[in-house]
């Protein structure tokens, strides 16, 4: 079974050869890794964990703030 049929089955409650595991892990947190001696972009962190890949964070609106500093990768 493929990351992605694991993923789809468990969402449509069918049956699946292991539960699927899918942590949230963001750019925030990403970010956070070279200081502890790890280079790696998200992707590469998710493969390192070898989890279940599902995107989570879908940008639905941009909001712009005097004073506010946006840092994107």
């Amino acid at each position: 079974m493929t990351k992605r049929e694991r993923i789809t089955a468990a969402l449509r409650r069918q049956e699946v050869d292991r539960l699927p595991w899918s942590p949230l892990i963001d750019d925030y947190f990403v970010r956070s890794l070279p200081e502890q001696g790890l280079h790696m972009d998200l992707l590469e962190v998710l493969r390192y964990l070898r989890c279940d890949i599902m995107e989570r964070h879908v940008p639905a609106l941009r909001l712009i703030r005097a004073g506010v500093e946006e840092c994107r990768q």
